[in-house]
């Protein structure tokens, strides 16, 4: 098993430690709650009363990590969200993995809010529909292009299919791309999800909001009206 298959285990077993209380899918690697779950959201280590947690293990991230001493370890992040009466709270929760003799051990344990919030993305995702329903094609593209991510690799942008990246023909085949009709109705705050970033999806397709050198950045192109 590679190093992050285990790692991806080890996420499922967790979950299934947490729903069950029963430590023994994570034995050896976990012996106990982790201090940092104090039973208060965004804490909790099983359900919290008063409280609707959705936790997104479909995008659960690993990466690998190195500190001074030059042990390497792995390190997971997971984002979960927490709908309390009208409010969220969104987070995401960190661990690292140490090789062990038979397996890995967890520790590190921490829960974090990200640098941008729900609010935030919702007002820069109404900001793109709002641009889409005016037709002002240029605004759009300057949303879609804003220097997060170089425009030849960015997927929509790809899907899309411009003569060029310039902005004219970004707005050009936004034009004709929204041609039938795109779909430009605001969403809530009840209708973003946290998934690492926070984005809308419709029929399939997803319009998210990310975090870029202290500013929202788009992505996703507008949703096409159905047909038929």
């Amino acid at each position: 098993m590679s190093s992050r298959d285990a790692a991806s285990a080890f996420v499922d077993a967790m979950l299934t430690a947490r729903l069950t209380g029963d430590f023994t899918p994570v034995a050896g690697c976990l012996g106990e709650v982790p201090g940092v779950f104090t039973g208060e959201p965004p804490y909790c280590w099983t359900e919290c009363a008063g409280a609707r947690r959705t936790i997104r293990v479909d995008h659960a991230f690993t990466g690998e990590g190195g500190d001074a001493s030059g042990a390497q370890y792995l390190f997971t992040t997971l984002p979960v969200s927490y709908a309390v009466g009208n409010d969220y709270i969104d987070v995401w929760e960190s661990w690292r993995l140490d090789a062990a003799a038979e397996g890995y051990v967890a520790s590190g344990f921490s829960i974090e809010e990200p640098p941008f919030n729900r609010e935030g993305a919702l007002a820069v995702i109404v900001e793109y529909l709002e641009a889409i329903q005016r037709q002002d094609w240029n605004a759009v593209a300057a949303m879609l292009n804003d220097g997060a991510i170089n425009p030849e690799e960015r997927l929509d942008l790809q899907e899309l299919a411009p003569t060029t990246y310039a902005y004219p023909d970004v707005a050009a085949a936004l034009e004709q791309w929204c041609a039938g009709g795109c779909d430009s109705i605001a969403p809530t705050l009840d209708d973003l999800a946290f998934d690492g970033l926070f984005g809308i999806e419709r029929d399939g397709r997803t319009i998210s909001a990310a975090w870029f050198e202290g500013q929202y950045s788009i992505s996703g192109l507008p949703f096409k009206q159905p047909t038929g």
